[in-house]
């Protein structure tokens, strides 16, 4: 099997302690990195500000190669900013994974993988260049109440989410009057009999076969923005039936998530997003392909369902057109 690159980056001392509480405490699960360094080698970047637990440090070495790189200290809490920052920082880490064509997984820091996610997404890459999916957030808060377990398997990690969904993705419901989101509507939900469903034209990648992408350049922006967009369509596993082998959320303060400028919840708005993030020809091809997906989440979240959402059909076929007429211009 081709090697395996994992990163993790976090700065600033609330943070570089969440990475150790969530994103690194996850991958000592047996069926993640102990797991994952048995069917190939394995090296884990860490790119942080300051010292992390020695201990945590020490039991992850024995399973991998762990290598600790410098972040700038004080990086300024500025949510561009410390998105530039990340964006450098996964470029580095990918031309690190694509030198030795090795598979790369970028978890963040206040990510919760499932028990055995890493293990079973790098199985799906013998079979197909990415794979990515959907995923809501979650309240950390909530987490915490049940006392903060990291050891969970997908279903369990699925029913945690689904308990305590984070308020703000009630926001991301396309209803009338449309909610207003603090960032760019990169996914949709709709209230549906059996839950709710989404629709995502920026998914987020859970492991890339480096091997399947050109050499990285750098373009300013995170690896969720636009890595798996050059990946021939039918070689990309859009995981569209949660919670099945793997699952992944990430954690956010009921205070709310990081604000980039509120932004109501409207096709039109939806198909502006597409429209700005598309830097190269293709690229409107394939936000329009992943948002075409439709993931079907089952259960009632903590937050409850809206009951005045827009019909899902019309409101999908209408992003679809309007992005269409963007691309033309």
């Amino acid at each position: 099997m081709r090697p395996s690159v994992i990163k993790i980056a976090a700065w600033g001392e609330w943070h570089v302690r969440m990475m150790e509480r969530c994103g690194l405490a996850c991958l000592l699960s047996e069926g993640n990195i102990p797991a994952l360094s048995k069917m190939a080698p394995t090296r884990l970047e860490i790119y942080v500000d300051r010292p992390v637990d020695p201990d945590l440090l020490r039991r992850l070495s024995q399973w991998c190669e762990v290598a600790r790189f410098n972040v700038p200290r004080d990086v300024p809490d500025q949510p561009v900013l410390g998105r530039s920052v990340l964006a450098q920082i996964e470029h580095a880490s990918l031309r690190n994974a694509h030198a030795i064509g090795a598979d790369w997984f970028f978890i963040q820091c206040d990510t919760l993988i499932s028990d055995d996610f890493l293990s079973f997404v790098k199985l799906r890459l013998q079979d197909f260049d990415a794979v990515c999916a959907a995923p809501f957030r979650t309240s950390l808060e909530g987490w915490e109440s049940i006392g903060s377990p990291v050891d969970l398997d997908a279903p369990a990690l699925y029913r945690m989410s689904l308990e305590h969904m984070h308020p703000v993705t009630a926001g991301y419901f396309m209803r009338h009057p449309p909610g207003v989101i603090p960032a760019d509507p990169h996914q949709v939900f709709f209230t549906t009999d059996e839950g709710f469903s989404c629709h995502a034209w920026q998914p987020c990648p859970y492991g890339v076969n480096t091997g399947a992408l050109p050499a990285p350049t750098y373009d300013g922006m995170t690896a969720d923005c636009r890595l798996l967009m050059p990946i021939e369509r039918s070689r990309i596993h859009y995981q569209v039936d949660p919670p099945g082998e793997f699952y992944l959320t990430s954690l956010d303060k009921l205070s709310g998530i990081t604000s980039f400028g509120d932004r109501p919840v409207t096709p039109e708005i939806v198909a502006g997003s597409m429209r700005r993030f598309a830097r190269a020809p293709g690229d409107l091809d394939y936000s329009r392909w992943a948002f075409r997906h439709r993931t079907v989440y089952r259960g009632v979240p903590s937050i409850g369902l809206p009951q005045d959402c827009i019909d899902e059909t019309e409101a999908i076929s209408a992003i679809l057109r309007l992005s269409e007429a963007a691309g033309s211009q």
